[in-house]
């Protein structure tokens, strides 16, 4: 029986990529099934395939074909951290089954509907407006991390600032929770919130470590899927994104349960 309880993760160009190629479906329900996997899809993923109208009927029949599930949303994900703290977080990341519209009337044309709702349409501007915030957020507060002494940005920072994101995000989000640890900081661990960590660590290994800068607000939206990664076995991604991750899978544990692949992997399913 299919536990919907491992993850492939794919970002949403892999995902596309995969639509526009029905040859690639029946390897990859062979894989998914053979290593009891399930495609999982994000809502970053969700938000942003409402602009891939073309791809839509594919992506409902595709859904409907493979074992694949919605995940539960990053603010479900940071939820489930806090709670579980000081521990890590042990839940499943499904939310809902989506191949299980296989089997009622019309169930493919329900998601197809979906992405193409207007609700949808209007959580993609949305998703925008929050990409462009952030950009302009990061712009402003990049120069209070400080070098180090090297006068550069080093590996040896990055704990640092992934545990600066995360207390800053739980202050903005969860003051209460924070506000438990006022007096004794020591008792807040960090590294439980493998999501805050994850997002964190992009921004600093591809913009600090790496010294580039973000050109659009679409490269900060991108960020959104990096939540999920920490609790899916296997993530395919782009190779820009694969080689930040396989630096982060180097200097931190965030990623130590993940691996990272490539495009080349899902053309593997197609080589004899």
């Amino acid at each position: 029986m299919h536990t919907f309880s491992r993850f492939v993760y794919l970002d949403t160009n892999i995902l596309s990529y995969i639509a526009k190629d029905s040859t690639l479906w029946s390897p990859l329900l062979d894989y998914l099934i053979g290593n009891d996997f399930t495609l999982g899809v994000g809502t970053s993923q969700i938000v942003e395939l409402a602009d891939a109208t073309r791809l839509h009927a594919s992506l409902a029949d595709l859904f409907t074909m493979v074992p694949s599930a919605l995940l539960k949303t990053p603010d479900q994900i940071l939820s489930e951290e806090v709670s579980a703290h000081p521990n890590r977080r042990v839940d499943s990341l499904l939310s809902y089954p989506l191949n299980a519209l296989f089997l009622e009337k019309g169930g493919p044309a329900k998601i197809e509907a979906f992405l193409s709702s207007g609700s949808l349409a209007a959580g993609r501007a949305r998703q925008k407006r929050l990409a462009a915030a952030a950009l302009q957020r990061y712009r402003e507060l990049k120069n209070n991390f400080p070098l180090h002494r090297s006068g550069k940005y080093t590996v040896s920072q990055s704990a640092s600032f992934a545990s600066a994101m995360v207390i800053q995000w739980l202050a903005d989000e969860y003051r209460d929770f924070i506000e438990r640890f006022k007096d004794d900081a020591s008792e807040l661990h960090t590294d439980t919130f493998l999501s805050l960590r994850a997002y964190g660590l992009v921004i600093y290994y591809k913009y600090y470590i790496g010294r580039r800068e973000p050109l659009k607000p679409s490269d900060f939206g991108d960020l959104g899927h990096s939540y999920f990664l920490p609790y899916c076995e296997i993530v395919v991604v782009e190779r820009d994104l694969a080689n930040v991750l396989f630096q982060i899978k180097q200097g931190t544990d965030v990623l130590s349960n993940t691996r990272v692949e490539t495009i080349d992997f899902i053309r593997s399913f197609t080589i004899a």
